[in-house]
């Protein structure tokens, strides 16, 4: 027998605790995978529904692909027989160009030889940003006129961003091509604050792109073209919907120029306006000026809008009538489908039509030796 001290016995196992820890281990793990599981199929039921329902809308807005080139007098025009959308927080507005380089149908010999030649020169509003192509005022405006009997074609020469000097700089290109009978001219505060002396300097077009910062541009284009298409549709349903949500809880979107511009700031746009009147006379057509109104100018009576009233009264100076939509719409009061949604500039497709309304009932569409009609019956109104 050997002698030495017993070996101390290990703690004593107890088999039914360590089966129930491993059977409880187990538990929980199969719980986490099915929650996991549950999770992913939730989500992907969500994409699904979010794309069979037809969710296009974006966190941002763009078009899609770009749809600006550069011209070298302008700093951009919009590119030739263009396909694509314009991408909304809530939709995807189809958006095409003619092969002129300019929204709506062609301008072909048969829309050349019409008796009723209409040229509307205008930014983003007269272009028709965030509505199809059928629903901008210009193309309202030839419905409308049509409808009345008028042989009628309305040239949309609408350009995003642009300002009053740029759209002088067009007028001068396209008055001898349309041979208009008619010239309206669209204005905007921001004609006078997003000038385009300042704009054109620092911006560039990548990928028919408008781009002030090359950066930060490439940053969001490798993010686009890491997805598939353009993102996941739920993700940008939640998005934009967290967007509109804080929107709503907070203070209406607002631009830099929700000011009242003094008479010194409006000759920006006052002296290349007087041009295009004068060579639109001149040319034998009749020139017409429409004014629109930011949604807070409309709804919030302290708003400050004195430029409108000068802007018409320099209008009326000139010989031109002008279509003053602050004044339509302020004394129509508030109407919630007039904008479209977290944009106080740009109308919806109702709006539009509202326009094209107001500038049909003009005098220069007015009868030889009468007054304006007012609108046929089965013209339609928002």
């Amino acid at each position: 027998m050997t002698g030495g001290p017993e070996p101390t016995p290990g703690p004593r196992v107890d088999a039914p605790a360590a089966g129930r820890g491993r059977r409880l281990r187990r538990r929980r793990t199969l719980r986490a995978l099915a929650l996991a599981l549950g999770l992913a199929l939730a989500l992907l039921a969500g994409e699904v529904v979010a794309r069979v329902v037809g969710f296009e809308g974006s966190p941002r807005r763009y078009f899609w692909p770009g749809i600006y080139r550069a011209d070298p007098e302008t700093g951009w025009a919009l590119l030739p027989d263009y396909r694509g959308v314009h991408v909304e927080y809530d939709h995807e507005a189809p958006t095409t160009t003619n092969a002129q380089g300019w929204r709506g149908p062609a301008w072909d010999a048969a829309r050349a030889g019409a008796a009723v030649r209409v040229l509307c020169l205008g930014d983003s509003c007269t272009f028709g940003r965030g509505v199809a192509d059928d629903a901008t005022w210009p193309a309202r405006l030839e419905a409308r006129l049509r409808a009345r009997g008028l042989d009628a074609a309305v040239f949309n020469a609408g350009v995003p961003g642009w300002d009053s000097r740029q759209e002088e700089a067009a007028f001068a290109r396209l008055v001898d091509v349309v041979r208009p009978t008619v010239v309206v001219v669209a204005w905007l505060p921001n004609d006078v604050t997003e000038r385009s002396v300042d704009k054109i300097p620092r911006t560039q077009v990548l990928d028919g792109q408008l781009v002030e910062d090359a950066d930060r541009y490439q940053a969001w284009r490798e993010r686009e073209e890491g997805r598939a298409p353009r993102g996941s549709a739920l993700v940008r349903l939640v998005r934009s919907r967290a967007k509109v949500l804080g929107a709503r809880l907070s203070p209406r979107v607002s631009f830099d120029w929700a000011v009242d511009l003094p008479d010194d700031a409006l000759t920006y746009s006052q002296a290349p306006l007087g041009r295009v009147f004068a060579r639109a006379r001149a040319a034998g057509a009749t020139p017409l000026l429409v004014l629109f109104p930011r949604q807070e100018e409309v709804e919030d009576p302290a708003s400050p809008a004195r430029h409108h009233g000068r802007m018409a009264a320099f209008a009326r100076a000139q010989g031109v009538e002008a279509v003053d939509l602050h004044a339509r719409w302020r004394a129509a009061g508030p109407s919630p489908g007039r904008f479209l949604p977290r944009d106080p500039v740009h109308p919806t497709a109702a709006g539009y039509d509202d326009v094209a309304a107001a500038v049909a009932d003009a005098g220069a569409f007015a009868p030889a030796g009468g007054t304006s009609p007012g609108p046929a019956p089965d013209e339609r109104r928002p």
